[in-house]
């Protein structure tokens, strides 16, 4: 169980497998550090959590970085991007550069040596009737689940009753679910 603000979003979420979810967390964010910063403090736990994954002690990895880095949804793509690219020169083997459409693409998966991760975003430009809702914390979450923690659930593939299920609960909520960075992954 993660300790920090992440959690209360994790507690409000309609998402059937959140309160289920191991999910790692960064160190607390601070709004006078640069975004370079909070990676470069961030990056031990980022690793300790993708190992975690993969001996299935962790489903994924929440970075907390200041409400500046989501004011808008350009920001957050701007922000995003960052993240993934400056993970990805850290990758063996290096990963190339991003771009926006990658990471606002819903089947993009993000690739960190041997990982793979779907992210989810949730980021104060998002209104309460979305899907990346932050349930009023004043934070951006960048949230890296593990495709291994799909694969725990489903070996072969969610099925669609599930993501059914799901999308009507987050309907039902008023948070249909949206496809803009973060949705739900297939699997190659």
């Amino acid at each position: 169980m993660i300790q920090n603000a992440f959690q209360f979003v994790l507690d409000q979420s309609e998402c059937h497998y959140a309160a289920r979810s191991i999910i790692r967390a960064s160190p607390s964010s601070d709004s006078s550090a640069t975004l370079e910063e909070h990676l470069e403090r961030s990056f031990p736990s980022f690793r300790t959590a993708f190992a975690e994954c993969l001996t299935g002690e962790a489903d994924g990895y929440v970075l907390e970085l200041p409400g500046w880095a989501g004011e808008s949804l350009e920001r957050l793509e701007e922000t995003t991007v960052a993240v993934f690219d400056w993970y990805g020169a850290r990758s063996t083997p290096r990963r190339p550069a991003v771009s926006r459409e990658d990471v606002t693409d819903p089947s993009h998966w993000f690739h960190w040596g041997e990982h793979r991760a779907f992210v989810l975003c949730f980021a104060p430009c998002f209104r309460e009737d979305h899907a990346r809702y932050g349930f009023g914390r004043p934070e951006t979450f960048v949230m890296f689940q593990h495709e291994r923690a799909f694969h725990r659930r489903h070996p072969q593939q969610i099925p669609v009753g599930v993501r059914r299920a799901v999308r009507r609960t987050f309907d039902e909520a008023g948070r249909g679910y949206e496809y803009d960075i973060g949705a739900v992954p297939t699997y190659d």
